[in-house]
């Protein structure tokens, strides 16, 4: 998600946060990070918790073009929708099927 332009910024900056906060304690405290790594590890494999695998499907270059192809094509698409609908002169017509009454 961090190559994600969108969010890249926002995750790099708690990521940088968060790892010098953690560094930090890990560095001044290493016996007790690595008691509560073991614990933690060994609590997880003991309630048979799932943990995260590499996607042998996943393709760096196939996401990028994901991504280029949000950022060039459908959010300009939706841009203009939106800018057509709330134009004053916006006629959305009867887009649901109800019927017109006049009272």
């Amino acid at each position: 998600m961090q190559d994600n332009p969108i969010y890249a910024g926002l995750v790099a900056t708690m990521d940088e946060a968060v790892g010098k906060v953690l560094t930090g304690l890990v560095m001044k405290h290493p016996e007790i990070a690595e008691r509560l790594h073991k614990e933690l590890f060994d609590y997880l494999n003991s309630v048979g918790a799932l943990f995260p695998r590499k996607d042998p499907l996943y393709d760096a270059q196939n996401e990028q073009a994901y991504l280029q192809s949000i950022e060039n094509e459908l959010l300009p698409r939706l841009e203009e929708e939106r800018l057509q609908i709330l134009s004053p002169d916006f006629d959305g017509g009867n887009w649901w099927g109800s019927q017109v009454v006049e009272d």
